[in-house]
């Protein structure tokens, strides 16, 4: 059947003209897997997907065989994630005596290969997408985990392999009696494996919470008197601050909130409320007025900005803010 490779080979070219978008045929190794050592490989860099033509020399007089195949798998998706590997990337079979007429091959690929080529490879960005997703998720909670005090910094899980896409972290607290035996109650611990779940951050938190005085807000008076700044801080960790000021119209009563900003690693698990809370209680029979605008924090690491405008309406809105325009802030917004 060594004929019929050689013609394949020779027809490869003008089979991969003929075809739609952007094919070029891929040398194969002569080193490479028996399986894939007599195929000539058509690439689609356009769609990163490839068609395998071989001769099946089972069949009598040997048959023409068109495989689709998908990319590889990513080097920065874990080999332990799920991706697909029962997708039907598309087969067809003809005879061999259309090598002599690429076009037709072309044709039979492209009616009977490439649609379904096309849908799995749809589905294959899907999942490598989803894939990507889950680390970054994983890993943002474990980064997040690591800013907690006395927390590990997160380690690959290296001792099950069909757990290597977890992220293990450890947090031991000081003794809460003299010499408490270690690992017993009165020497708190937290371990936890990081999946795709933030939510792990905040029981860990909870614990840590609970088990030590980390946790504590400050009230500043400016310089200039007028102004004052609660801030949020987690052990030595500034997490979120406010700025506020008596309301600047004297007609008016009340407090005016210049902004609350919170460190982005820390964005997303309630500290924004926690220190809105906080203004509240510093002030509780003023009514807090402001103008919800997106700004950059002042502070080094802090630069990147939070929340739209729409979605601070929004959030605050949910806090119990309403409407109350005026000339000078015709967006302005009061809780209380």
């Amino acid at each position: 059947m060594s004929d019929l490779f050689d013609r394949l080979t020779t027809a490869a070219p003008a089979i991969a003209e003929a075809l739609d978008g952007t094919w070029t045929v891929t040398p194969t190794p002569p080193d490479s897997d028996p399986v894939t050592a007599r195929s000539v490989l058509l690439h689609d860099a356009s769609r990163d997907v490839t068609v395998r033509l071989h001769i099946d020399d089972y069949v009598d007089g040997g048959k023409l065989i068109a495989d689709g195949q998908l990319p590889d798998t990513p080097d920065d998706v874990l080999p332990t994630e799920a991706l697909p590997t029962f997708l039907n990337t598309g087969h067809c079979g003809m005879t061999p005596r259309k090598l002599d007429k690429p076009e037709q091959v072309a044709r039979a690929i492209n009616r009977r290969l490439l649609p379904v080529l096309a849908e799995a490879y749809e589905l294959w960005q899907t999942n490598v997408a989803a894939a990507r997703a889950k680390e970054t998720r994983r890993r943002r909670a474990a980064d997040l985990l690591a800013t907690l005090p006395g927390m590990d910094s997160p380690r690959r899980n290296s001792y099950a392999p069909s757990r290597q896409r977890a992220l293990l972290l450890g947090w031991d607290g000081s003794p809460r009696v003299p010499d408490a035996r270690p690992g017993s109650r009165h020497e708190p611990r937290a371990r936890v494996t990081v999946d795709a779940a933030e939510a792990a951050y905040a029981a860990v938190r909870a614990a840590i919470e609970a088990s030590s005085d980390t946790l504590r807000t400050e009230y500043t008076e400016n310089a200039d008197g007028a102004s004052f700044t609660l801030s949020l801080h987690l052990g030595s960790q500034l997490v979120a601050y406010a700025d506020t000021a008596p309301y600047p119209n004297v007609w008016s009563e009340g407090r005016w909130l210049y902004e609350i900003a919170v460190h982005p690693a820390f964005r997303g698990f309630g500290y924004g409320t926690r220190m809105l809370h906080a203004v509240r209680a510093q002030w509780p029979d003023e009514p807090l007025s402001f103008t919800p605008e997106a700004f950059t924090p002042h502070i080094k690491g802090w630069e990147a900005r939070g929340l739209s405008d729409e979605q601070l309406v929004a959030w605050y809105t949910r806090h119990g803010a309403r409407p109350t325009p005026t000339k000078a802030h015709p967006d302005a917004l009061t809780i209380g």
